[in-house]
This record gives C-alpha cells, structure tokens and sequence, in this order.
C-alpha cells in the first residue's frame, strides 16, 4: 500500500512540472480585432504568447463574397510573436473573415477564424 501511495505522489509531482510544456500558443491579440467595426485596414496583426515559425503559418482574409482579399507578404511581428499581412486595396463594406494557423514554436499547430466589418 505504502509503494502505491509513493507511485501516486511522484505520478502527481511529475505532471505538475510537465503541466507548462503542454501549453500552446494562444492569440494575445489581433487589429483588426474580432468582431471591430471600423474603415478599412491597412494590415492584419495577429499576435502569440510565443514564437510562431512563419514558414508553416499562413493568414487569409475573406471578403464578404468568400473570396480571398489580395495581401502583401506576411511577414513576422518584431520579435517573433505574430504575423503581419499588409492589405493591398482598401476594402469596401462588408464582413471580412480572418482564417488562420501557425505552428508555435513548441511545435503544435494552432487553427483558427475571426472576423471584422468595414464600415464607411
């Protein structure tokens, strides 16, 4: 009985300490932000809890019509911790959809959608 008990303190400690590893990159921020109304947007910022690797990540923007809206380059945050996609036109009315994923940099793939309205 005492050997069980000694095999479920250590079972216990050992998933405290563990318990950081299994975080995941959560988003910290993003302009336009979810559900915003306002003009136009000259670029799309998304923001982690950690490093993303740009080069298995990838942000789309929707227009109203489903279609994909026309970006510059996305590029990484300052210091590693998002992505940037510059908006090539300025968009007309309407609700716009971010669909995104990253791959953070402990190695999870994180997927997700937001969306924002242009008003005039």
């Amino acid at each position: 009985m005492l050997t069980l008990i000694r095999f479920f303190v250590f079972a216990v400690g050992l998933s405290a300490m563990s318990a950081p590893a299994l975080a995941h990159a959560n988003i910290v921020s993003a302009t336009p932000a979810d559900k915003s109304r306002g003009p136009s947007p000259a670029t799309v910022e998304m923001n982690f809890n950690e490093a993303v690797n740009l080069a298995f990540s990838r942000m789309k923007i929707l227009g109203p019509d489903g279609k994909q809206v026309a970006t510059g380059e996305t590029v990484l945050v300052p210091g590693g911790k998002g992505m940037i996609a510059p908006v090539e036109t300025k968009l007309p009315e309407g609700v716009y959809t971010v669909d995104w994923s990253v791959l953070s940099s402990d190695g999870h793939k994180l997927t997700g959608k937001y969306s924002f309205t242009v008003v005039p």
